[in-house]
């Protein structure tokens, strides 16, 4: 096995662990030629301002390190954000207080399907926090809402 990330017969960029060629997640192969030639487009940085915005839940994200968080993907304004909560659910956590908000019902006992919130227009607020690595914004938490009664009875129908 040569110690190079590509072959030298079909000069095509070998996958992760170098030994069988196929595609990298949802990215294409290349060439050895088109990744020596390759340029890359500087975009202009996308912000959001401070206070309230509406947006549309576009997913529903589940991570378990370092802790387990569920993220809802926002898009609003041409920017996508993250509302992240802790995963537990309870009548008196954020994250239940949150989804009780979209019109699940949050009870002891009971299997909650936060999916059903994906398409749900809501309104939330931002803050963006300066940092040594950058400015970013974050929704609070408390914020997150349903934008009109009628995403809560179309969430609840599901």
């Amino acid at each position: 096995m040569s110690r190079y990330p590509f072959n030298d017969q079909d000069k095509r960029v070998y996958s992760c662990d170098y030994t069988t060629l196929g595609k990298r997640g949802d990215k294409e192969q290349r060439t050895l030629n088109e990744v020596n030639n390759m340029e890359l487009e500087v975009k202009e940085t996308k912000r959001i301002a401070d206070g309230s915005h509406e947006g549309v839940i576009q997913a529903v994200e589940y991570r378990s390190k370092p802790l387990e968080y569920t993220d809802y993907v926002i898009k609003s304004e041409e920017v996508t954000i993250k509302a992240s909560y802790p995963t537990n659910i309870t009548p008196d956590t954020i994250h239940g207080k949150m989804l009780s908000r979209f019109g699940l019902q949050i009870e002891a006992h009971l299997k909650v399907d936060p999916d059903k919130l994906i398409g749900v227009k809501c309104r939330f607020t931002t803050v963006n926090h300066t940092t040594p690595k950058g400015t970013f914004p974050e929704i609070m938490r408390d914020t997150l809402k349903p934008l009109m009664d009628e995403a809560i009875v179309k969430s609840v129908e599901r």
